[in-house]
């Protein structure tokens, strides 16, 4: 059995691995919509990444070529390769917080802004892993983007989920460890709520976990989508 996607039928104050309920049920309030479809993920084209490479100049230009390149030479490929690959790539990138880069506390940058910047924050290695491999022909109901706490580090976090099978368990692709590995072995980590272009799921301990709505009720999502089209 792996430590997986509890759902807490009770909902207070509590708190969850140092994560106080009252912020749960705010997550939750900002991703509950009955609304479907509006931000929908959608793939990358390799026309825009070009078009991007074309625009700039010097390193950045580089890591444009290097992406495009990179969903080139896996398209054919099989998932665990795709998978293995696309995680390493981006895991070369450098950290850095939204602070140092955005000057603000919690900004979630597109695909095409943390290749410019050169790296980002946990969130933002889970986006561009997740939109790539969705342009490499992943199909989006396999991946979410999972909100975690770091039990080795005491604080929030996000991996990007991968699931062979709709009640499999999932793969962790994570920025801070190299080795894609399954949730029953990644002990550090603690489940609290996963999403993707299609919904939101509060953690549960076996499957999926539990739909909750549409994840067009979340305001970084939205606003995330929208800087996309």
């Amino acid at each position: 059995m792996y430590k997986g996607y509890l759902l807490h039928s009770k909902i207070g104050p509590q708190k969850h691995n140092g994560i106080p309920g009252t912020l749960l049920l705010m997550c939750l309030a900002f991703f509950y919509s009955f609304h479907s479809g509006l931000y929908a993920s959608t793939p990358i084209s390799i026309e825009k990444i070009q078009q991007m490479e074309q625009k700039t100049q010097g390193d950045i230009k580089k890591r444009f070529r290097a992406w495009g390149n990179l969903i080139k030479a896996l398209e054919h490929e099989s998932i665990d390769i795709k998978l293995e690959k696309v995680n390493s790539f981006f895991n070369q990138f450098r950290y850095e917080s939204d602070l140092q880069s955005e000057g603000i506390e919690d900004y979630w940058k597109s695909p095409e802004e943390f290749i410019i910047d050169g790296g980002g924050d946990c969130e933002d290695y889970a986006i561009i892993k997740y939109f790539t491999l969705i342009t490499l022909g992943v199909p989006t109901e396999r991946l979410r983007i999972t909100y975690v706490t770091s039990l080795k580090l005491n604080q929030a976090h996000m991996v990007l989920s991968y699931y062979p099978s709709p009640e499999a368990e999932p793969l962790i692709l994570d920025s801070l460890e190299p080795e894609i590995m399954r949730a029953s072995k990644r002990t550090d980590l603690k489940p609290i709520y996963s999403f993707n272009g299609e919904g939101l799921w509060l953690a549960k301990q076996r499957g999926q976990g539990s739909f909750m709505g549409h994840s067009n009720g979340l305001g970084k999502w939205e606003e995330l989508m929208k800087r996309m089209q």
